[in-house]
């Protein structure tokens, strides 16, 4: 709406974004950006790299600095690009969060999301060796539901640890 062009990249294998954009017909994937070596403008379907279940078979090839490497060529063409990574920390999550200059934790209102958000943290802390611009930009409820009880305290007690790591917890849930 404000005129900026948007890539979206879906980097879980599970292929969640793939299949809310409606992008499963997609010619080409992630994977054949990263092991095919094929070049970014190649591999973008209306603004959108897709994933599928051969992206899990990037975690044997994939570097921390991939993804970052492959979409250079991409940087001046968009002014966001979008990167969903799968929802558990391996090299496919780091390879995104290598590629990214801002970082939205999402999380669900559980006891685990308290240690999830950590590991998040020493995620980002960890890219930030090969990535120095890498931030938080916060962090986002998933599956809030504020009549709950449980709901909200796990957000205060989340609110607690984020605010310790100096990361702030958003208004805005869904």
């Amino acid at each position: 709406k404000r005129g900026f062009k948007v890539l979206g990249i879906d980097l879980d294998n599970q292929g969640n974004l793939t299949q809310g954009m409606n992008r499963e017909g997609n010619r080409y994937t992630v994977y054949d950006l990263i092991a095919s070596e094929k070049e970014a403008q190649e591999v973008v379907e209306g603004d959108f790299i897709a994933s599928n279940e051969k992206t899990a078979l990037l975690t044997k090839s994939i570097t921390a600095t991939s993804l970052k490497e492959a979409l250079k060529p991409m940087l001046k063409a968009y002014g966001y690009i979008i990167i969903d990574t799968p929802p558990h920390l391996d090299l496919l999550t780091i390879a995104g969060l290598v590629a990214s200059s801002e970082v939205v934790i999402t999380c669900t209102p559980s006891t685990y999301s308290i240690n999830g958000i950590a590991q998040t943290m020493g995620a980002i802390e960890s890219a930030k060796a090969v990535n120095k611009g890498i931030k938080p930009m916060g962090v986002l409820f998933t599956l809030y539901n504020d009549r709950r009880v449980m709901h909200r305290q796990l957000r205060q007690a989340i609110i607690k640890q984020a605010s310790a790591s100096s990361v702030s917890v958003f208004d805005t849930t869904i």
